[in-house]
């Protein structure tokens, strides 16, 4: 699939923020060899991006995508222009991006098999998978959310 950017002009047909340049530029700089194209990587990360609440409105009723909005200040206040697409959000979706390429796709479905174990006594105890030894794929989804969280704030006229 070819990507579109969106620049803040409400580009017909985008679905993505960022190129995918952008994204192997950004994957490099960290050390990371992409395994999966990265025109796939942008898109998968976008229907996690797109999905999560933002404050302010969409500039119009039509535009396929959240960005650019309206009414949004940045954590200091400084008002964010309706036809601007915030850095903090392009470097979400790189980041949202490569991490989907290591393996931890916030949107992404996983199925949790059943352990057990008898106890000490005898008792027969059973676990949801991965509850002994690790929280992976909902930590990984409350590790992007809280990296984009703190980053807006709404801002009325």
């Amino acid at each position: 699939m070819a990507i579109i950017v969106e620049d803040g002009t409400v580009v017909a047909g985008a679905n993505s923020y960022v190129t995918e340049s952008a994204l192997i530029a950004y994957a490099l700089d960290r050390g990371i060899a992409l395994n999966i194209e990265a025109s796939q990587l942008l898109i998968r990360a976008m229907d996690w991006i797109e999905v999560q609440k933002y404050k302010g409105d969409q500039v119009t009723t039509d535009q396929v995508l959240q960005w650019p909005r309206a009414n949004v200040a940045d954590k200091i206040y400084s008002v964010i222009y309706s036809d601007v697409i915030p850095a903090q959000l392009k470097a979400q979706q790189m980041y949202v991006a490569t991490g989907i390429d290591q393996g931890f796709d916030p949107a992404g479905y996983h199925e949790q098999g059943i352990e057990s174990e008898t106890n000490c006594l005898g008792d027969k105890v059973t676990y949801l998978s991965g509850a002994l030894d690790h929280y992976a794929p909902s930590t990984t989804a409350n590790r992007f959310n809280e990296l984009l969280r703190p980053r807006f704030k709404s801002y009325r006229v």
